[in-house]
């Protein structure tokens, strides 16, 4: 069964903070992928940055 979430008001407006800041349409990959490989650890919302739950699950982003 595959999982449905609704996302807050919040994380939304976090989605649109990383997207407009790590995403490039012209790189590889999705807005998604090119934000959970974003290199700005030192960025106050990298821990809360999205992230697709089948990587979080494997454990392949550090959160």
């Amino acid at each position: 069964m595959k999982k449905t979430f609704s996302r807050s008001p919040r994380q939304k407006a976090i989605d649109a903070k990383c997207k407009d800041c790590g995403y490039d349409p012209y790189d590889k990959g999705t807005w998604r992928y090119q934000i959970e490989i974003c290199p700005c650890t030192d960025c106050p919302l990298y821990e809360f940055r999205p992230v697709t739950m089948k990587n979080y699950d494997k454990g392949d982003v550090d959160c």
